[in-house]
Formats: C-alpha cells, sequence, structure tokens
C-alpha cells in the first residue's frame, strides 16, 4: 500500500480553554443525550429475575453513589488547582472528551458494521465501562471500552493489574447494569469483557480540533482508529494465552468461550477496516511507538504469560 506522511498532532492549548470545551460539549451533546438514564426502568423490568435491581429504592442508592463520587472528584480537583472543564492531568475529563468522541465516530462510519453506545454514569465510575461496541444487526459480542487519557505508564499498568486481577484471573465479566440500545429497544443489563483503550492530552487536542473545524469526518481514518484495535488485541492475546494455559480448571470454561467470541468479534471487525494492511504501514509504526498506553499493553503481556 501506498505509504502516507506521518500524522502530525500538534498542541494548540485547547483544552485550557473553557470557551472551545463547551462548544465541543455542544457538537458532542446527542451523544450525551443518549445515555442511558437510570430512572427509565423503574418498573420497566417487572416480571424479569432481575426487576429487583431496578426498584426506585435501588436506583436511588444508584444515583446517590453517582453523585457522591463525582462530588469527590470535583473536590480533588479544586483541591489540586484545576477547573471543573480543565482537569487535565487528572485524567477524567479529558477520558470523558475522548469517549465522546470515539464514540460519535464509530456510530459515524469509522467501524462499519459497527456501533457504540455509551453507559449511564453510574457504570461509568462504579463499572470502569464508558461505552459498548456491537454489531450493527443487534448482536451484543461486544467489547466493553474503558477509555484512559494519561501520560503515566503507572496508571496504565495500574488499570491492566486491577483487571487482570479481577476479570482474569478471577473470571469475573463485568456486568453494565443500564444498558439500553436505541435500535432494537432493548433495556436491561448486559455482561460484556472489558477493554482499556488509552490516549494522550495531544491527541485529545488533535480531535477536538477538528470537530471545532467542522473536520470530524478526517478523523475516522486516523491512526487511533486501528491502534484501540491494537489495544484490544494485545489483552484479548494475554487473556485468551492464560485461558489456554488453565484449560484444566472448570472455573475458567465459561469465561474462556466468552473472550473466544470476541477474538472472532474483533477478527469481523479488522476485515471491515483492512487492518491487517495498515498496521505493516510506516505510518502505523511510528504512531504506535509514541503511544504510551500500547507499549504498556505489550509489555504486560509479555510479563503476564511469561514471555521473556
Amino acid at each position: 500500500m501506498k505509504e502516507k506522511e506521518p500524522v502530525s498532532i500538534k498542541s494548540n492549548g485547547i483544552l485550557n480553554s473553557l470557551e472551545k470545551q463547551l462548544a465541543l460539549a455542544r457538537r458532542l451533546e446527542k451523544v450525551y443525550q443518549n445515555r442511558p438514564n437510570p430512572r427509565d426502568f423503574i418498573g420497566a423490568m417487572a416480571g424479569t429475575k432481575s426487576a429487583g435491581e431496578y426498584t426506585r429504592e435501588k436506583i436511588e442508592e444508584d444515583e446517590k453513589y453517582v453523585n457522591d463520587t463525582k462530588a469527590v472528584i470535583e473536590k480533588s480537583n479544586k483541591e489540586k488547582g484545576l477547573e471543573i472543564f480543565s482537569m487535565l492531568e487528572s485524567g477524567f475529563s479529558l477520558s470523558e472528551m475522548m469517549q465522546a468522541m470515539i464514540v460519535d465516530r464509530i456510530n459515524k462510519g469509522m467501524f462499519p458494521n459497527f456501533k457504540a453506545i455509551m453507559t449511564s454514569e453510574r457504570d461509568d465510575l462504579r463499572v470502569g465501562i464508558d461505552a459498548v461496541l456491537k454489531r450493527e444487526e443487534g448482536k451484543y459480542l461486544g467489547a466493553a471500552f474503558d477509555f484512559t487519557v494519561s501520560s503515566k505508564e503507572s496508571d496504565i499498568e495500574n488499570k491492566l493489574q486491577k483487571s487482570w486481577l479481577f476479570e482474569i484471573k478471577g473470571h469475573s465479566i463485568p456486568i453494565v447494569k443500564y444498558f439500553k440500545d436505541l435500535d432494537t429497544g432493548f433495556k436491561g443489563s448486559l455482561m460484556v469483557p472489558k477493554f482499556i483503550i488509552g490516549g494522550s492530552k495531544k491527541e485529545i487536542e488533535f480531535f477536538t480540533e477538528k470537530y471545532l473545524e467542522g473536520k470530524e469526518n478526517e478523523l475516522n481514518e486516523h491512526p487511533f482508529k486501528y491502534l484501540m484495535v491494537k489495544q484490544i488485541e494485545e489483552q484479548l492475546k494475554a487473556a485468551l494465552l492464560f485461558f489456554e494455559k488453565n484449560n484444566n480448571k472448570k472455573e475458567y470454561d465459561f469465561i474462556h468461550s466468552q473472550y473466544k467470541k470476541i477474538d472472532l468479534f474483533i477478527k469481523e471487525l479488522k476485515k471491515d477496516i483492512n487492518y491487517n494492511e495498515y498496521i505493516k504501514s510506516k505510518e502505523f509504526f511510528e504512531y504506535k511507538k509514541q503511544n504510551i498506553a500500547y507499549n504498556s499493553m505489550k509489555r504486560f503481556y509479555f510479563e503476564k504469560n511469561n514471555l521473556f
């Protein structure tokens, strides 16, 4: 394939401008409007086995958890001298910007035949899942994303370690409590394997600038699209190798079967975007070298499977 010029990601201080951040929020308003509202689940699950999880009392408990958690985050950032709308290295506001833009791009052609659905604030904060990826025909064999923005390898590694202990070694698949599919009308809980997706502040600035220039469609072919898949692939390889090494232990049978389904799911996605061809390009080689999250994931994969 013809080599492209390396992608330039410039930093222009856009994240320090409250006016520009609010302008971005307006551009992404529909993405946030489509987040599931727990109040819509009251009574909707009557007659189902999980009805007890959607009582008014249980939903109010979840709302209190969200409000209390956000208050702690805001207090922490104020103490650090950070503005509410410009949390910079705290990662919270940046990851929200990132997840909203990526969800919007996926739903507008970044990954053909796939859609992304944002989770409720409760599932974002308590379960650590920002969005769910699914095939357009309504199959939920998708990856649950946990978007992370950090310049510190330790932040990425801590998330990977926590996920490995509780989900892989602990053979526990996360459950999104408030899931609502706008296409099929399905409403309820959803069990989905989680994958960490990491980006940088500079990438967020670049994406934001494109949105504010009205050129967001250009982002559908940005190298970060392929890097997201590469990051999922690294985590998936590590998990599958671990399960194969422990295939004599019955407790891993179910989660192993679910991860094998995800493997097929990701292979379909890779075909749709000509992934195997693009990742051989010099452009992608240079791009991924600079991504802290990817490098952390690759090293983590080798360490966890004693491949050094």
